[in-house]
């Protein structure tokens, strides 16, 4: 019994210290959390912000890219996605699901893209960058943002809780954007 326990020690140990990121933090009293990196050989901005939804079911991430640009993305409960060629998902993305997303008043749709190649993360759908830039200032300005996911077809992988509404605070989200640089945008 006694060495039951100790494993089960050492292996939340280990569990707790590969899911400690370096460079990851937590915005006090917020659902927003960030996490720098830099390549270390170019220089390049890798840092994330994350915004988990009222709820905890879904997390918008903002992924700096090279040049100074960003991505935003949902991550969804369960998988969305089928895991299959990234390429042929692709083209018909479009026919599983699309999004809206409230900003305001104003109502934007978004087309949905997988986001990765092989393997697609099977569980994030990435927003268009008119929409994400959108977002953006949103979150900045305080306003709240929520995106709607809507399964177009009954294709669609676990569509039924999948689809939804996901609302994002912006809470801790400029402070998070000072800590990693604001992706080096301008």
């Amino acid at each position: 019994m006694l060495r039951l326990i100790s494993a089960c020690v050492i292996a939340t140990l280990a569990l707790g210290a590969a899911l400690a990121q370096p460079g990851s933090s937590r915005i006090s009293g917020t659902g927003t959390s960030y996490w720098v990196n830099r390549d270390p050989h170019t220089g390049q901005n890798q840092s994330a912000l994350m915004l988990r939804s009222d709820g905890g079911a879904s997390t918008l991430v903002m992924k700096c890219l090279p040049d100074g640009e960003m991505m935003m993305y949902v991550t969804t409960p369960v998988p969305a996605l089928p895991q299959e060629n990234a390429f042929t998902l692709r083209k018909r993305i479009g026919a599983l699901y699309r999004a809206e997303v409230q900003v305001g008043s104003a109502v934007l749709r978004s087309a949905v893209q997988p986001i990765g190649y092989d393997p697609v993360q099977t569980g994030a759908l990435r927003l268009d960058d008119a929409v994400a830039a959108k977002m953006y200032s949103a979150l900045y300005g305080g306003t709240r943002v929520a995106v709607r996911l809507i399964a177009v077809s009954k294709a669609a992988l676990n569509a039924q809780t999948v689809a939804g509404t996901y609302d994002f605070a912006p809470q801790g989200f400029q402070e998070a954007l000072e800590e990693i640089d604001y992706c080096d945008m301008g």
